[in-house]
């Protein structure tokens, strides 16, 4: 029977990679004629406009709105099912509450006989299970994979520790990177991007962009940049994002004098963004942990090199010091080093353009159609 339709269960938002993964998967497969039916398992998320006003509805206020998610979810899926067409599931995850809520979803589609691909998208759930002491949690998780007919992992490096520790069977792991769309990031005008965001022409511009969490690393990238001022000054660090450590973040940078130096930018819309790649001399990503990260790809497209820390997939991409510097996790002196020379570099950034081109959404489509074919789903072309 032929596909007639591709269930995607992922985030709309927040924004971040994981969402615009699940969005612009959304838009290709429907320009290959598919039928894409998207169900969500977020109904709200805290901005920081609101994000205290959030916090404080109760424990059992924040379930009960989960609860009625899940279960309108689940009323969604089974409607699907039950109609007899030709379905696939495509189900992301980023790890956490997402992964025990997308198992129960996992669970239904298997009894309706529907395949299931499960794409892994983060670093943060292979640290929690490796990390993990409770027996019967990681059984359960085993389980789920189990179910899942295909697992999509981002890197060579995940495909390892995902069958080696989950003991998932080599066959039912595939690789599909990250991709990015190469019209929308571009290397654009360098002096007019500055001056469309009113940045200064006389200094040196570090972009990061990530949501404010722990695990992004960017008191590493705030300590880098204490190290750095004691050689240049002629630098400005402005740092994209929003979340729960931007308070602690702006305390950091007050308490060490680098206000100057340091800008908190709070959340950056999406139609800025080619545009703030632009107009950065380098794009730096502290991360404790990734996958492999969207902003990557489109800092590499917009012909900027990518400073990175040696985790997840990044090593698998910048296999070069003509497309970006590796430096070790959680270690600001390496870091500032790894700044300083970049800052001082000159790059070809026609090449690290070029480079990023082999990372189309086009060619990531095609891989991910490779695989609804190989569940019966779809007829690819080469």
């Amino acid at each position: 029977m032929a596909l007639e339709g591709v269930i995607i269960i992922g985030p709309q938002f927040p924004e971040g990679g994981v969402t615009t993964y699940v969005k612009t998967l959304k838009k290709y497969l429907q320009k290959e004629g598919l039928k894409v039916i998207l169900i969500s398992p977020y109904v709200f998320y805290p901005t920081e406009m609101n994000a205290r006003a959030i916090l404080r509805i109760d424990f059992i206020k924040n379930s009960f709105i989960k609860l009625i998610v899940l279960i309108s979810n689940i009323g969604n899926i089974i409607k699907l099912a039950s109609t007899k067409q030709s379905f696939i599931a495509h189900v992301h995850t980023a790890g956490g509450w997402s992964f025990w809520e997308n198992s129960i979803y996992i669970i239904i589609l298997k009894a309706f006989k529907i395949p299931v691909v499960l794409h892994m998208h983060t670093s943060e759930y292979g640290y929690a299970y490796l990390t993990s002491t409770n027996q019967v949690k990681k059984k359960l998780i085993r389980k789920i994979f189990e179910k899942s007919d295909v697992v999509i992992v981002l890197s060579k490096y995940w495909k390892k520790l995902f069958s080696k520790e989950l003991g998932i069977p080599e066959h039912k792991l595939v690789i599909v990177p990250n991709g990015v769309d190469i019209d929308k990031f571009k290397m654009h005008n360098h002096e007019d991007c500055r001056r469309k965001l009113e940045l200064p022409s006389n200094k040196k511009i570090i972009f990061s962009l990530g949501n404010l969490i722990e695990r992004k690393g960017f008191r590493y990238l705030i300590k880098a940049l204490n190290e750095l001022v004691k050689y240049r000054r002629d630098f400005i660090c402005f740092i994209g994002g929003s979340g729960p450590d931007r308070n602690n973040l702006q305390k950091m940078i007050n308490a060490i004098g680098l206000e100057k130096y340091v800008k908190l930018i709070g959340y950056v819309p999406d139609d800025l963004l080619p545009i703030w790649m632009s107009a950065a001399d380098i794009f730096v990503l502290p991360s404790l942990g990734e996958g492999v990260p969207l902003v990557m790809f489109e800092a590499l497209a917009s012909g900027v090199p990518f400073i990175g820390t040696k985790v997840g997939g990044i090593p698998e991409v910048i296999i070069s010091n003509e497309y970006g510097l590796l430096v070790e996790p959680a270690d600001p002196k390496d870091l500032a080093e790894k700044i300083l020379i970049a800052l001082d570099k000159e790059w070809d950034r026609e090449k690290i353009r070029k480079y990023a081109e082999q990372f189309t959404w086009e060619n990531i489509t095609k891989q991910i159609l490779k695989v609804y074919a190989r569940l019966g789903g779809v007829k690819t072309h080469e």
